[in-house]
């Protein structure tokens, strides 16, 4: 009863901001002479830091939960604040690295400030070094590589890598975009390769996707052999 109380006592001064010092009854025992009451006042005070760990932890949560929730309402510099208090906590998380990324990004489409776009590569970079087989995290700082930072080189790297998790199962978005990098990197007998392969699956594209690949084909040839056709 003594130490529910001490907790309760606790958590009202946290929540009312009262100046008494919540800790007073521990510090009275730890200055006490009585060795009995020293070994008491140790055990209080590891409960209250167990305790104050378990809220850190549930705050860490919560914090997520409100960034993310921000984040889905494009208030992406509001969901950087919660998504920062968590990440004191859990320091390991990965899918918050990558949600403070995206929130960057948003930000960099608005300043494109060379200091912004370091933070985008930092927290894609860490949510990476965390999960380095999110296909989901590979796609889209693939996109921020090819569309905001323009770094093709890295960015075919990174759809290299989610290809190959993806093996077997064809999905059209990360060729497409790879296709891209090639081909503004000025590889075009790479990027015509990957469209090419693009068609090769033409029973799981749509007539839009099918059409799209074809035109960059036709693109790409232009820009290859300066209209000449060239067979596959």
């Amino acid at each position: 009863m003594k130490k529910l109380t001490l907790l309760l006592i606790i958590g009202i001064v946290s929540l009312t901001g009262c100046s008494r010092d919540p800790l007073l009854p521990i510090r009275r025992l730890a200055r006490s002479d009585d060795l009995a009451k020293k070994m008491e006042a140790s055990r209080d005070y590891q409960q209250v830091i167990s305790i104050l760990r378990d809220a850190y932890k549930s705050n860490a949560g919560l914090c997520k939960d409100i960034g993310r929730a921000l984040m889905m309402d494009r208030q992406f510099e509001n969901a950087l604040e919660y998504f920062s208090e968590a990440v004191k906590t859990r320091s390991t998380d990965s899918t918050l690295y990558y949600w403070m990324a995206v929130c960057y990004v948003n930000r960099f489409k608005a300043d494109r400030s060379p200091a912004t776009m370091a933070i985008v590569y930092e927290y894609y970079e860490k949510s990476l070094n965390l999960m380095p087989n999110n296909k989901e995290v590979l796609y889209e700082f693939a996109q921020f590589l090819v569309f905001g930072a323009e770094n093709y080189p890295r960015a075919i790297e990174v759809l290299q890598q989610d290809l190959t998790l993806l093996g077997s199962n064809f999905s059209a978005d990360p060729y497409f975009l790879l296709g891209r990098a090639y081909y503004l990197s000025g590889e075009y007998d790479a990027a015509l390769r990957i469209y090419h392969q693009i068609l090769d699956n033409k029973t799981s594209l749509s007539k839009e996707q099918i059409s799209r690949a074809e035109e960059f084909i036709d693109t790409t040839r232009m820009m290859l052999t300066g209209g000449a056709d060239v067979g596959r």
